[in-house]
This record gives structure tokens, sequence and C-alpha cells, in this order.
């Protein structure tokens, strides 16, 4: 981000999708895991002030070392909004579950502490 600003990038907002991969061979390798071991694929689109993507990248994780914390702001009861940026999305078929298939219903959520 440094070098972008260094240059005269006027720098917005980030967004970011992070999604659950089982690892292929090669990341598998990179990471010092097993094939197949799960790992979280983060997606980043970083965009200037006035939304022109500026920068693009994607960082793998090993499961089992990684931990992301997010700061959600404070939501009004009865406001009607939600945290910004938190979207609910359909499993796709190619995700990884921790839960074994029958431990959720669809339409169901579970949440770790």
């Amino acid at each position: 981000y440094e070098l972008l600003a260094a240059a005269g990038v006027d720098l917005g907002s980030a967004t970011q999708t992070i999604v659950a991969a089982a690892a292929g061979d090669a990341d598998a390798d990179a990471l010092g895991v097993r094939t197949g071991a799960p790992m979280l694929v983060c997606h980043r689109v970083t965009r200037d002030r006035s939304g022109r993507p500026v920068l693009a990248s994607e960082h793998r994780y090993p499961a089992h070392r990684t931990s992301f914390e997010v700061e959600l702001p404070r939501v009004h009861a009865g406001s009607g909004a939600g945290p910004v940026g938190l979207h609910l999305v359909e499993p796709s078929a190619t995700a990884v579950s921790p839960y074994p298939s029958s431990s959720a219903q669809p339409g169901e959520s579970h949440v770790q502490h």
C-alpha cells in the first residue's frame, strides 16, 4: 500500500472475500500441510477513492494456524441495519465444511467461539 500511496494513488477501500478450501498438491507443499488439509483463501480487491480497482491479491493460509478478527460497529436495535460488509452467502458445491453433513439443515449456520 505504501508504494501505491507513494505513486500518488488516493487509496479508498478494499473488499476481501474469505473462503474455505482443501489444499491441492502445490498449496500443500507451499503451506507445509498435507494435500486436502483445510485452508482459507482470501481474495482482496483494493480501490482508489473513485472506486477504480488498483490492486488485486489472493492469499492462502493454513486453517490450523489462522485466525481472523473482525470488528463490527454497534448497530442500534430496530434500525434495520446490519454490520457493514457482512453478507450471508449460500455454500458453494466446492466449499469444505468442518461439520458433518447431517449437523446443519439448509439455512442454518454454525458459529464457533
